[in-house]
């Protein structure tokens, strides 16, 4: 019994929810009868559509009330405008910039269906642009040099979302190209000269790019300035140049080409020598070519010559001679010659010879005096020496001992009044080259030695006078 109460007092507090809530939704009141089983509706009062297409006859076996409920719980909730769109990026051109952004965060609850693009130039609105759902666009027909400020909002079914962060760019062109390029070539280098191009409106030139190109190898050199000198490059080699300007915007145009050729000075002229010519009066330079030419062929050869008799001259000589002579040169002087190798590269250092010219009745000469000469020298000078050397000693010995006659016609005498006697004395020896002294035969002294073996009288000068 209690079970029973219970269940209708739920059944009577079902009831009453209903009445109360279906007029409120617009829902017809529906009668029940109750069974012991269970409760079923009695006929519906009004109108109602119902799910299986019916306007007039509605599911008996479903409460329409609840059915009101249920469609009122899942009808879907109702859009709103989406977020500003993010990220706006403008990149500048000739009188045009190109927009770009972002989709929003939040689309609202419906799809983006476009953008509005909206800019002002010194903060007066001057247009609008209606896109689809890319997220860029090109505005075009603007003024270089003038600055414009842009902002981007999205569109939804709901409305339009506020505008993005607003962004500013001008418009702007590349620089035009520089003019005047000059190139002169050095060793192994080259300088380069132009002329700047005027600053386009808004974008000033920052700097200049130089475009080197041998053959197929072509280098750039960024951020050059004019002029620029540039090494590292090979003598004889031609290279092609131009130049570009830049700015904030890119690079523009190119210079027109020139084409240079680095050189430098050839070598000396090597195997430099020199010969005097008795017959003709005359030197003659003789020299081989340079082993480097600087790149460039050479073109002539220079000759500077120094006497030293006070003459000097410069002489030239083409790229095909290998010698040159100087006539009417003068005895006893020398000559020093100076020989310069020269081409587009420029002149060499000097290579040198000297020449001694013989005096008069001498024979032909070269850079050195010949040895066989010195030699001459030295045995002149030597034997002017030993002469003197032999006169003098001849000289102290001349009438020192000279043979006269005595009492016995065979001894030796001195000239009288040569050597003066002082009193008895032992004579000294015999000066070279005279005979000694004749030993008279007679008895031996006492006491004495006997004299040697080995003297003998010295052989007669004349033979004896005979009475």
């Amino acid at each position: 019994m209690t079970r029973h109460l219970a269940v209708l007092a739920v059944l009577l507090v079902v009831l009453l929810a209903l009445l109360v809530v279906g007029p409120v939704l617009g829902t017809p009141t529906v009668g029940w009868t109750a069974s012991a089983s269970c409760l079923r509706p009695l006929a519906p009062v009004g109108a109602w559509g119902s799910d299986t297409g019916s306007s007039s006859h509605p599911d008996p076996t479903v409460p329409q009330g609840l059915l009101a409920l249920g469609r009122a719980a899942s009808s879907p909730p109702t859009a709103t405008p989406p977020s500003a769109p993010t990220n706006l990026v403008l990149y500048p051109h000739d009188s045009a910039i190109n927009v770009t952004w972002s989709p929003p965060v939040s689309d609202g609850g419906s799809s983006v269906t476009g953008y509005t693009v909206i800019w002002t130039p010194t903060g007066n609105t001057s247009g609008v642009a209606s896109v689809g759902t890319t997220l860029h666009t090109w505005v075009n027909s603007l003024v270089n040099g003038q600055l414009y400020t842009f902002q981007v909002a999205a569109r939804n079914s709901a409305g339009t979302s506020a505008y993005s962060t607003p962004a500013s760019a001008t418009p702007g062109t590349t620089p035009s190209a520089p003019s005047g390029l000059v190139a002169s070539g050095g060793n192994q280098s080259s300088t380069f000269t132009w002329t700047a191009p005027p600053d386009p409106a808004g974008y000033p030139v920052l700097g200049y790019v130089l475009d080197l190109v041998n053959g197929s190898t072509g280098t750039s050199y960024p951020n050059v300035t004019s002029p620029y000198a540039l090494g590292g490059l090979v003598d004889g080699t031609t290279y092609h140049a131009t130049v570009r300007a830049f700015n904030a915007l890119g690079a523009g145009s190119s210079s027109t080409t020139v084409s240079v050729t680095p050189l430098s000075a050839p070598a000396p002229p090597t195997y430099l020598s020199g010969a005097y010519d008795s017959a003709h009066r005359s030197v003659l330079v003789s020299w081989s070519p340079p082993t480097w030419t600087g790149g460039s062929p050479v073109t002539n050869y220079t000759i500077h010559w120094y006497g030293t008799n006070g003459q000097q001259a410069t002489a030239h000589a083409s790229a095909a001679d290998s010698n040159w002579t100087l006539t009417g040169v003068d005895p006893g002087v020398t000559y020093d010659f100076y020989v310069q190798a020269s081409s587009r590269g420029g002149d060499s250092l000097f290579a040198n010879v000297s020449v001694a010219v013989p005096g008069a009745g001498g024979t032909s000469g070269s850079s050195s005096a010949p040895l066989f000469v010195l030699a001459e020298l030295i045995t002149v000078v030597v034997g002017i020496f030993l002469l003197l050397t032999l006169h003098a000693r001849y000289k102290r010995s001349k009438g020192r001992f000279k043979p006269s006659r005595s009492a016995d016609r065979n001894s030796w005498a001195p000239i009288p009044g040569r050597v003066p006697s002082t009193g008895p004395s032992t004579p000294g020896p015999a000066p070279r080259g005279a005979p000694p002294p004749r030993v008279p035969n007679g008895p031996r002294p006492q006491g004495g030695s006997s004299p040697s073996s080995s003297a003998r009288p010295p052989p007669a000068l004349w033979p004896p006078r005979t009475e």
